[in-house]
């Protein structure tokens, strides 16, 4: 247990051992057996820290009703999932104005290869888990080409850079991917 400036409650770690204790009292993730060598690859912490960030932000202005993250989510595709279902970053129940939204939420450090984003727009097509489709980038060129590339899936997608919405929350600007590419505040996006 250790405590961390930013959050004013103790954080946790868990050994092997200890998921092999809460496996044998029944309690699991299947995308974490204690069989794992580690529970994330040191090329993900920084896109861990950011999401957290995200998270801590959205609860400290009390907009957060409920967060899940990729191992929960990884996990409830696995049990009950069809293939068509993307295991998104996060799904974060997000209320506004008296309306909770259900948005997933993906974190783009690199970009990846054109196939790779055709593929993702046919499980964006497909998937159901939510309507709205947040993409957190730390960098313009990333935002733009990836409002490029989530063009016409038929999903409402939104593109903001990480620290504006970390800072700026429901006035952070969004790009979205309608046909126009309206730019609308992270509120208009949630309630539209």
């Amino acid at each position: 247990m250790t405590y961390d400036r930013f959050f004013s409650q103790p954080i946790f770690a868990i050994t092997p051992l200890g998921l092999q204790f809460l496996e044998f009292r029944g309690h699991s993730l299947l995308s974490l057996p204690s069989t794992a060598k580690s529970i994330i690859r040191k090329s993900q912490i920084l896109h861990s820290v950011e999401l957290a960030g995200i998270r801590v932000a959205l609860a400290q202005k009390g907009l957060l009703k409920s967060w899940k993250w990729e191992l929960e989510i990884v996990s409830r595709n696995l049990a009950y999932g069809t293939g068509k279902m993307k295991d998104f970053d996060a799904l974060a129940e997000i209320a506004v104005d008296g309306e909770t939204k259900c948005v997933a939420i993906e974190f783009e450090r690199t970009l990846k290869g054109s196939g790779r984003y055709e593929e993702l727009r046919s499980i964006f097509r497909a998937d159901r888990t939510a309507d709205r489709v947040l993409y957190l980038t730390p960098n313009a060129e990333i935002l733009y080409i990836l409002a490029l590339e989530m063009r016409d899936v038929g999903k409402r997608i939104g593109f903001v850079l990480s620290e504006t919405l970390r800072s700026e929350l429901l006035d952070a600007s969004i790009l979205t991917n309608s046909p126009a590419n309206d730019v609308l505040s992270f509120r208009q996006f949630l309630l539209q």
